[in-house]
């Protein structure tokens, strides 16, 4: 890990993603999310499991989501292997995405994957089955 990013645990994003959606999700899921947020929008992407990381943070606006200061990622593989997620400076977004596979030895888009604003202002997501929504 760089000296600007660190694991959180897993109730630290809970806790953003409920002041997010206004209500404790039972998991760091987009299903659970979607569960208890009422501004739901899924968008489809195509022929995504044949993409490169970064094209899919591109195509689904992860990259231009305009967040702010540090965010917390959940990725499946840092959920099953340290039950945590991990914190970053936003700005260092599209190097995490592109560097994810080498650093974790899996694609970053393989299967669900959170991220939320420190503060709690903006969620994205997207589903393991290949749909994307950002709530503001």
């Amino acid at each position: 890990m760089s000296h600007s990013e660190h694991q959180v645990a897993l109730s630290t994003l809970l806790a953003a993603l409920a002041r997010a959606v206004g209500q404790l999700p039972s998991a760091v899921t987009p299903d659970a999310i979607a569960e208890v947020a009422s501004h739901v929008h899924w968008r489809p992407i195509s022929n995504w499991e044949n993409s490169a990381d970064i094209e899919l943070a591109t195509a689904t606006g992860l990259l231009s989501a305009c967040f702010g200061g540090d965010i917390m990622i959940a990725t499946d593989h840092s959920i099953a292997s340290s039950h945590s997620a991990m914190i970053i400076d936003s700005s260092t977004l599209p190097e995490f995405v592109e560097n994810y596979l080498i650093r974790f030895g899996e694609c970053f888009f393989n299967g669900d994957v959170v991220v939320v604003e420190s503060e709690g202002q903006r969620v994205w997501m997207f589903h393991h089955e290949g749909a994307y929504s950002l709530l503001e």
